[in-house]
């Protein structure tokens, strides 16, 4: 794969129009979004929720979800390789020029 021209990321500091995730649930009143400019194969990234306070107590009900559509009506989908092990640390891999992450609980 080839690596991004640029990435612009940024902050939503409130809540998603939409909760609705595939599995688990969507709690937080933040979430992060990418573009990325020129042809690539996606990004990995990683998350440290550790100060967010919307987190479960227990790391492995803690993970990411994505959507990629980004419109106020797409559903969050888990990613199930970004389950965290207990270190208080997310990552993920994001295969879309936009996409959009969120902590989400499992319980």
């Amino acid at each position: 794969g080839s690596l991004p021209v640029g990435i612009h990321l940024y902050l939503v500091n409130q809540y998603p129009n939409t909760k609705t995730v595939d599995w688990g649930t969507v709690k937080t009143d933040r979430y992060w979004g990418s573009f990325l400019v020129g042809s690539t194969n996606g990004y990995a990234f990683y998350y440290d929720y550790s100060l967010n306070p919307y987190s479960h107590a227990t790391a492995v009900n803690n993970s990411i979800a994505y959507r990629y559509a980004i419109t106020d009506t797409d559903t969050w989908l888990k990613d199930f390789g970004s389950e965290d092990g207990g270190s208080g640390i997310l990552n993920a891999t994001a295969y879309s020029q936009r996409s959009e992450v969120i902590l989400r609980e499992s319980e």
